[in-house]
């Protein structure tokens, strides 16, 4: 294999809001978007590699939205971003929660950008988006390069429940 170029993904905002979920997508399927910049690349022999790890996490994730919902809810003044908050976070604690690591490999940093860009289809406005991490110094780089090869949790994680990782991994619609 020549070069690689490999990228973390995660959440841009608070790993407690959410992604557009599987039902949250009725207009347009997120995975469309994602299998469609795959299959238009111009280059036959560029290769796309989307990595998803998830881990059981234990209850307490839910513990810790509901502390903060009740911090929110005891303000005196509630904004209504403050309401959309809360909202938000009681959807992503009614499902089973995954601690998440995501990663992009392709073969120029150009094709990273581009398959990034089309995880753009999953932001929730009231919510979540994707982010890019950038790698850092000291040998990081090589550590989630050996640790993707292996398919071993390293790295930025995050949180994830059911159905968004329903939405990230399904068979698509039609």
């Amino acid at each position: 294999m020549g070069t690689i170029d490999i990228s973390e993904i995660t959440l841009a905002k608070s790993i407690y809001l959410p992604i557009k979920t599987i039902n949250g997508t009725s207009e347009t399927d997120p995975i469309a978007s994602v299998l469609s910049t795959i299959s238009r690349s111009p280059d036959p022999k560029a290769f796309f590699w989307i990595q998803l790890l998830l881990l059981p996490t234990d209850p307490s994730w839910q513990s810790n939205v509901l502390e903060r919902i009740n911090k929110i809810n005891a303000a005196e003044i509630k904004t209504s971003s403050m309401q959309n908050d809360i909202a938000q976070l009681q959807e992503k604690i009614k499902y089973h929660g995954y601690h998440a690591f995501m990663r992009l490999v392709t073969d120029s940093k150009a094709n990273t950008q581009i398959l990034f860009n089309s995880f753009n289809a999953y932001t929730n406005p009231a919510g979540n988006r994707f982010t890019t991490k950038p790698l850092g110094m000291f040998g990081y780089t090589d550590k989630l390069i050996s640790a993707t090869r292996n398919h071993e949790p390293f790295g930025t994680q995050f949180l994830l429940n059911t159905l968004e990782i329903a939405a990230l991994w399904h068979m698509p619609n039609n």
